[in-house]
């Protein structure tokens, strides 16, 4: 009886804490589309420069699957992570790359995707920290 309870145990606590930070960029709809769980917590720091925010779902915001950068919805906010500012038009600089972090999920691995933005404002991707591939047509970065 106590192994037929401590297997109930386990299997009801790998059911629970299921859920991951696991991502993917979709570069034709120029969309990041999460896997297990919504977004609720994105984390996007410059490499080329000092850019450093945050984005969030608001209290009770429509729960998202899939987030365009250039269109952030109504349903999240846009702050600096350093003084905690909202941001009315978030927009990433051109020409320069940065780590997009996934942290929706708190008590998963937080996964990243580099991206560098062209002269036209479209993300390509660099480098994804699940499958470590990495795009060498992009400008080269720091770090890689």
């Amino acid at each position: 009886m106590e192994k037929i309870t401590y297997l109930i145990t386990v299997l009801m606590l790998l059911f629970v804490s299921c859920a991951g930070n696991d991502f993917s960029f979709d570069e034709e709809k120029q969309t990041f589309k999460a896997h297990s769980t919504y977004f609720g917590k994105i984390e996007i720091n410059g490499i080329d420069n000092d850019d450093c925010f945050i984005i969030k779902r608001k209290n009770n915001g429509k729960k998202l699957y899939s987030i365009n950068l250039n269109k952030i919805p109504e349903s999240y906010y846009v702050q600096k992570d350093y003084d905690g500012d909202t941001i009315k038009d978030f927009k990433l600089k051109r020409n320069n790359n940065y780590e997009i972090i996934n942290r929706g999920v708190y008590d998963a691995a937080s996964l990243k995707i580099v991206v560098y933005i062209d002269e036209n404002g479209l993300i390509k991707k660099v480098k994804d920290s699940v499958s470590g591939e990495v795009d060498f047509r992009i400008k080269s970065i720091r770090g890689f």
